[in-house]
């Protein structure tokens, strides 16, 4: 028999006449659990697969260093998304920035539709810049929400963050 005084709960009540009762409990929360996270990841593919139209009409970069990239709509899953698309690397946004200034062409939308600016410190090599729409600012901050609410975190909460400043610079702006 278990030690663990929450291990003998479950040990006493899988022994118990109402057996049955716990392990059709268990089975009916598992399978919410699990269509929980079946719609999800439903929701999730189609998020993204509105972006990847976006980005497929309008983003020229993106459209010369990914060809597969028109053939988005025949994808079922990120699994068939990471097959065909290649990593983007720091080199190709770098030369590409250089050949069109001051952003490159990996944008999706008109430059008057990006509100917001973003660059690293440069440690090592020359510093990025970006820039953001609305929307993916209010996606960001949105995925923000969600990990400090599952965390636990609540309003008029103090947070401390230990973070690089290079990926993370832009967080200071959320505080």
């Amino acid at each position: 028999m278990p030690q663990n005084p929450l291990s003998l709960k479950w040990w006493q009540r899988a022994r118990s006449p109402n057996r049955k009762f716990w392990v059709d409990k268990m089975s009916t929360t598992m399978n919410h659990q699990s269509n929980k996270i079946s719609d999800w990841q439903t929701k999730r593919w189609s998020d993204f697969q509105e972006k990847l139209g976006k980005i497929s009409d309008g983003n020229s970069f993106q459209k010369k260093r990914f060809p597969e990239l028109g053939d988005w709509r025949s994808w079922r899953g990120f699994e068939d998304f990471s097959e065909a698309c290649p990593l983007t690397t720091k080199a190709e946004l770098e030369d590409d920035r250089m050949a069109s200034p001051p952003w490159g062409s990996n944008l999706t939308f008109n430059e008057d539709q990006y509100l917001r600016y973003s660059r690293t410190s440069g440690t090592n090599g020359e510093a990025i810049s970006w820039v953001d729409t609305a929307e993916d600012w209010g996606w960001m901050l949105g995925n923000w929400d969600s990990i400090l609410g599952h965390a636990g975190v609540r309003a008029g909460a103090s947070c401390f963050f230990a973070f690089s400043f290079g990926p993370f610079s832009w967080f200071l702006d959320c505080l």
